[in-house]
């Protein structure tokens, strides 16, 4: 039922992405002077230990920035709780640039999540969308410090998503359509941490640093990605950029530039058989710095990074084939092959069997020998 209204959703918001109905509708029909409006900026949804939807909503307007919190059995009770208690003015999502869930409300599905935000013409479906790990939104949405603001936490998350590879930012509308079309998702997981450690100038409070994957499978979280797996979650949805590896060589390590074009997958459907995956990658990369008592032979740094990369391939289709979500939109790669996964049989992605081939190609350098020693920018372990 959940799947059933996120399609509706899904396929409402390309007829609105066409004709350019929603904002023209919201701004001819809903005008307020700015000063009776409180604009949520960030909102956090929790859930309670009776099973309550639990809002935090950090706001802005014409007035100093505020927060408001309301609880219901329901979201849209407590939506309208949450108006109830701003009485400076009208509460809207026009301008809502990140949902922030808490990882119950997550585990609880988030369902009425998007039925809201099929309802609700205001809402941004340009807003992104991220899930606390091993904590609540509210944590992260009231723990702001002084001069910075939850949105500036979020936003300096993003960026970092960019240069690491290992999480990437989705919005609402992206999340919608891969579980309307693959019935699983992956958002961007978030760990709160304490702004200003060990800096004692800082102002205190409550920030974020990424920590991998959510995976959503039918409306509900079913798990976390990290590390490596996140990192090639990323390159097999297509979203991963220009990111530095450490691979271990012969006398030390080396820090590798690498970039990478979405993998070539391809689905065999066999009739009668099991479908095979057969995934095909070829980075590219760079030497940035050795910590080295002699120049690797890169020859050797592709074979490394060529087995990291397999390993990494293989644990994440593992991950996809045991919790049976197609959250790395496999089924394409199906449909491509001139098979329609409804023709499978329902167990297909777990019987799902996966051959996977790196050969990456590492730029050679006449000057590499002036570069050993140099600081290699990250841990042999992969700290990326």
């Amino acid at each position: 039922m959940a799947r059933n209204r996120i399609a509706a959703l899904a396929a409402a918001l390309a007829l609105t992405a066409l004709t350019g109905c929603g904002a023209g509708r919201g701004l001819a029909a809903n005008y307020l002077p700015i000063e009776d409006l409180i604009l949520v900026e960030t909102l956090g949804l929790d859930r309670g230990d009776d099973g309550a939807v639990l809002l935090t909503a950090s706001a802005g307007g014409a007035e100093e920035a505020c927060v408001l919190r309301a609880g219901a059995p329901a979201l849209v009770p407590a939506l309208a709780q949450l108006q109830d208690r701003a009485v400076r003015g009208r509460v809207i999502f026009a301008h809502t640039q990140s949902v922030v869930l808490g990882q119950a409300y997550a585990e609880g599905g988030v369902g009425d999540l998007f039925d809201f935000v099929e309802r609700d013409i205001h809402t941004r479906m340009g807003a992104q969308l991220y899930v606390v790990r091993g904590g609540t939104a509210e944590a992260l949405v009231t723990g702001a410090g002084e001069g910075w603001t939850v949105s500036e936490a979020l936003a300096s998350v993003r960026g970092v998503t960019l240069s690491r590879g290992d999480s990437h930012v989705f919005d609402l509308r992206e999340t919608a359509v891969a579980l309307s079309e693959q019935g699983a998702a992956l958002i961007c997981a978030l760990r709160p941490v304490s702004a200003g450690a060990g800096a004692p100038d800082a102002s205190p409070g409550i920030t974020a640093v990424p920590a991998g994957f959510g995976i959503l499978k039918d409306g509900r979280l079913a798990g976390f990605l990290d590390g490596d797996e996140a990192l090639c979650a990323s390159l097999l949805s297509g979203t991963l950029g220009c990111v530095p590896l450490t691979v271990a060589c012969e006398h030390g390590s080396a820090t590798l530039e690498v970039r990478c074009a979405q993998p070539e997958m391809r689905v065999v459907c066999p009739g009668g058989g099991a479908a095979a995956l057969e995934v095909r990658c070829a980075p590219t990369a760079a030497i940035a710095a050795v910590e080295s008592e002699a120049v690797p032979d890169p020859a050797e740094l592709e074979a490394a990074l060529d087995r990291r990369l397999s390993a990494a391939i293989s644990g994440v289709l593992g991950r996809a084939r045991a919790l049976d979500a197609d959250f790395l939109g496999l089924g394409r790669a199906v449909r491509r092959g001139g098979t329609e996964p409804s023709a499978l049989p329902p167990d297909w992605l777990r019987t799902l069997t996966v051959s996977v081939s790196v050969e990456t190609t590492v730029a050679r350098s006449d000057d590499l020998g002036a570069r050993v020693g140099t600081d290699g920018g990250g841990e042999a372990d992969g700290d990326f």
